[in-house]
């Protein structure tokens, strides 16, 4: 079986407006990521944020992380879905020396106001790109 990934725009689009948002990304540099959809594994995870370093695919790419989204997985996720999820990557970019921060969808329990269903199908949850950001840590 060979992985098929293709860039996403649209993912991009949704981490800008995620980084623009919100306090806690503005370091991030969004021209560092690569945004990636990958639609034929079905791993355990919805999405993974993966750091290059001096992995050899650096070779390839001069983004210093790559967010993939897992279509099979996630393909039936509304936008607010997609947020909640891209917001959960972003966290995952962490300062200083540009390493991963450790953390998993618990801590949507802990940092927002969305309960641990979240990702299910036809789950509601809140629209994180309007309204009040009263919702999430800001810093």
């Amino acid at each position: 079986m060979f992985l098929e990934f293709k860039e996403s725009p649209a993912m991009k689009s949704l981490a800008s407006d995620l980084i623009k948002r919100y306090e806690l990304f503005e370091f991030i540099n969004i021209e560092e990521i690569l945004f990636l959809q990958e639609g034929i594994s079905r791993p355990k995870a919805l999405a993974r944020c993966y750091r290059f370093g001096d992995h050899p695919i650096s070779f390839f790419t001069d983004k210093l992380y790559a967010i993939v989204f897992y279509e099979s997985m996630c393909d039936y996720m509304t936008l607010e879905q997609r947020a909640l999820l891209m917001y959960h990557e972003l966290r995952h970019i962490g300062k200083p020396f540009g390493r991963l921060n450790d953390h998993t969808t618990k801590d949507f329990k802990e940092l927002l106001a969305v309960n641990l269903e979240w990702a299910e199908r036809g789950a509601k949850v809140p629209n994180i790109l309007k309204g009040k950001r009263s919702w999430a840590i800001k810093k």
